[in-house]
C-alpha cells in the first residue's frame, strides 16, 4: 500500500496499517458503527493486524499470521424484540490438507462433545479443520464483548 493511503471500507471505516502509520494507544470502539461492526473493527484495531496481511469484506475482515486465514466477521442485524442484535463470527483454520478425514470428524466429533460457544468444523470437500465460535451482540452489551 502507498505511504500515506489509508486502508478503507465504507462499513468498517478508516483501518490504518500496523507501523508507525498506525495510532499509538489502545483500541476503541467507534460509535459512529452498528455494534457489530464495531466489535469486529475493535478486534482489528486491538489486534494491530498490518493491513497488507488482511483482506476487507462488505462486514468483516480476513487476516493471515501465516499460511492459515482467520476470519471475524459480523451478520447484519435482527430485531429481537425491539433490541436490534448482531452476531459476530470467528472463524480460524487449523488444519489443512487432512489426509484421514474419517479420523478427523471422530475426533471433531469427540472434540465438540464438550464444547460450549465453538466448535470444531470440518470440510472434506477442501480437506480442512477449523474452529469457529460466535456470540450476539447489541448497543448495551458490546463493550462487554470487546473487552
Amino acid at each position: 500500500m502507498p505511504a500515506g493511503q489509508t486502508w478503507h471500507d465504507p462499513g468498517l471505516g478508516a483501518m490504518p496499517g500496523l507501523g508507525n502509520d498506525r495510532p499509538r494507544g489502545g483500541a476503541e470502539l467507534k460509535g459512529e458503527l452498528d455494534p457489530g461492526l464495531a466489535v469486529v473493527r475493535y478486534l482489528y484495531d486491538n489486534s494491530r493486524i498490518d493491513a497488507r496481511w488482511s483482506v476487507l469484506d462488505e462486514r468483516g475482515v480476513t487476516w493471515w499470521g501465516h499460511g492459515l486465514a482467520q476470519r471475524v466477521w459480523s451478520e447484519a442485524g435482527i430485531d429481537d424484540d425491539g433490541i436490534e442484535i448482531f452476531r459476530v463470527v470467528a472463524r480460524t483454520d487449523l488444519l489443512r490438507d487432512v489426509t484421514d478425514m474419517p479420523w478427523a470428524l471422530a475426533a471433531i466429533d469427540a472434540g465438540n462433545g464438550m464444547s460450549a460457544g465453538s466448535a470444531l468444523i470440518a470440510d472434506a470437500d477442501a480437506r480442512t479443520v477449523g474452529l469457529v465460535a460466535s456470540m450476539w451482540v447489541h448497543e448495551q452489551s458490546m463493550a462487554w464483548v470487546a473487552s
